[in-house]
């Protein structure tokens, strides 16, 4: 049983990360933005320039025994597009004051309000 890493709002996770599943599709586009949301298992929302959103379980391999790597891993449990008119540049991510499942992000001509029901599960 995986345990996930105790993080706190505005903490950063150690670098590098490692992405599972490694496939292509968590690789595209760069990366412009990064969330932590304050909440248990930690998620980490990472945004690219293209548009995509990862939604992230933030697991330490410290904590899993891994004793040959030290650094931190998340899981991609779910992937988002944004949707396009010519070209969606994705500017920032905002928490959400009121609602510790959801967050914001701002592109070059829209605002997006974004829910993580699984979360609340």
């Amino acid at each position: 049983e995986l345990q996930t890493a105790p993080l706190k709002e505005g903490g950063q996770p150690s670098s590098p990360l490692r992405m599972y599943p490694v496939v292509e599709d968590n690789y595209s586009g760069r990366g412009c933005d990064m969330l932590l949301l304050s909440i248990y298992p930690p998620v980490v929302v990472l945004a690219s320039d293209n548009g995509r959103l990862l939604h992230c379980v933030y697991i330490n391999a410290e904590e899993q025994g891994d004793s040959e790597e030290d650094e931190g891993i998340v899981s991609v449990v779910e992937n988002i597009s944004l949707p396009q008119e010519e070209s969606v540049q994705v500017l920032k991510l905002i928490s959400d004051p009121v609602s510790k499942y959801s967050y914001c992000v701002m592109t070059n001509d829209s605002l997006f309000h974004i829910q993580v029901p699984w979360l609340n599960r």
